[in-house]
């Protein structure tokens, strides 16, 4: 049996459902099993205090002002335009949302599965929105699935103008201020990335999206570009 004066620092004894236990402060707060019978006193068992609601709570506000200084962004840089994009260039029209949803979840499948054996992370912690998350260190999958996808299509779109997910469902990212819709800059492809990554971590951003006419989302806004296919041309056979 241990009693109370061999434990160096504060210690208590208290009453749980299961039995008495002995808390004590040694190399921080930790709890130790009491048999009632034989007054032996089990391994140390480290606890944590548990969050308060405020804690749990605190990051919406700050999930909130990021939403504005976004949408206020984006409206500066548009009032900034002396050309407001209205229409894209000739023989492209929007890309499907459908189309867009899956070329992103090509470009994801194989990162996820790379940064899920790095990690050991499991898929619920690796594909829940960072930005919902309140354990910081549970989010770095997920920070790591979005920072690695977004680089790696980001130099994709850089040099091809698409990523790999574009090329396969057949859509692509052009200049939408170009008359031919040429291939965007380099700034243009970082910008348009820059705020990929964050509607990643908060994809309830990406609203913005279905709300344009031409499916300009933040990051095509800002950047000036545009998410296009071809449009289909028709030949009709002449009659007589």
């Amino acid at each position: 049996p241990i009693t109370l004066a061999e434990i160096e620092g504060g210690a208590a004894v208290a009453w749980f459902r299961t039995g008495p236990k002995l808390i004590d402060e040694q190399s921080g707060l930790r709890v130790r099993a009491i048999d009632p019978v034989s007054g032996e006193v089990g391994d140390p068992e480290a606890i944590e205090p548990a969050r308060t609601s405020l804690v749990e709570w605190i990051h919406l506000p700050i999930l909130g002002a990021t939403v504005v200084a976004i949408l206020m962004i984006v409206f500066f840089v548009r009032s900034l335009r002396q050309e407001p994009v209205t229409k894209l260039p000739t023989g492209w029209e929007p890309a499907p949302l459908s189309r867009r949803l899956v070329a992103l979840a090509i470009d994801l499948a194989p990162i996820a599965v790379a940064v899920k054996i790095a990690t050991g992370s499991s898929w619920s912690r690796l594909l829940v929105p960072p930005a919902l998350v309140i354990d910081t260190e549970a989010a770095v999958p997920a920070f790591a699935l979005i920072f690695l996808t977004v680089a790696v299509t980001g130099v994709s779109e850089a040099i091809f103008a698409r990523s790999f997910g574009k090329l396969v469902v057949g859509v692509r990212v052009i200049d939408a201020r170009t008359q031919e819709g040429a291939r965007p800059s380099i700034v243009q492809t970082l910008g348009r990335n820059v705020f990929k990554a964050v509607i990643l971590q908060l994809p309830v951003l990406g609203i913005f999206t279905l709300l344009d006419p031409l499916r300009q989302g933040i990051g095509e806004s800002v950047s000036s570009t545009a998410v296009v296919r071809r449009i289909a041309r028709v030949h009709t056979a002449p009659i007589g």
